[in-house]
């Protein structure tokens, strides 16, 4: 099977690269019987994460590659000609959700541009298909309340206290742990 990959290189035995929305649609096509045998999960349809990216499709598709974290392909080798890569028994076995609901929603999209990050790894007796699945699949779940600590309100609540009282606000989870032995002391109290 064949992708082209815009911008990739290579790192041991990974290619990394960016590969156009409408290329990805046409690999997912002709491999759709088979590509997510090894992912831990089939397209989960209607979840919100799904929503969301369907939106950014639909409203902000130049954005998918930063909004994105990309799709893993396991394959037992690639071969790199030029920007054509041929995948031999390719997996995809994380980023069944970006892959399939790109294949649904970009056939509605009008001159539909944009691009995905594509991780390509081939498959070593140290790095088997099975172990690379696990742990691309194991990520610290975000929850809803992290995300609020990006806003400049807690991160003016912080500075505001450091300056006048000399206390840590610990508006990321574990990050006063984090600062252990690399500046607590620089604190009044936490």
């Amino acid at each position: 099977e064949t992708i082209p990959v815009e911008k990739g290189f290579e790192w041991k035995d990974c290619l990394i690269g960016v590969v156009e929305l409408k290329e990805l649609r046409k690999f997912v096509t002709r491999t759709q019987n088979y590509i997510y045998e090894s992912n831990i999960r089939k397209y989960l349809q209607k979840t919100k994460i799904n929503k969301n990216l369907k939106k950014t499709l639909q409203n902000e598709i130049d954005y998918v590659f930063y909004y994105n974290n990309g799709i893993t392909i396991v394959v037992k080798d690639y071969k790199k000609n030029g920007k054509e890569v041929t995948l031999t028994e390719p997996q995809i076995v994380n980023g069944a959700q970006t892959s399939q609901t790109i294949y649904e929603i970009l056939p509605l999209i009008t001159n539909a541009t944009g691009e995905v990050l594509v991780t390509v790894i081939r498959e070593t007796s140290k790095a088997a298909r099975d172990s690379i699945t696990q742990y691309r699949n194991s990520q610290n779940a975000v929850k809803g309340k992290d995300l609020i600590t990006l806003s400049s309100y807690h991160k003016m609540i912080g500075a505001q206290l450091k300056q006048s009282v000399g206390y840590f606000y610990e508006r990321q989870a574990g990050s006063w742990k984090f600062l252990e032995n690399r500046g607590q002391a620089d604190f009044g109290g936490h």
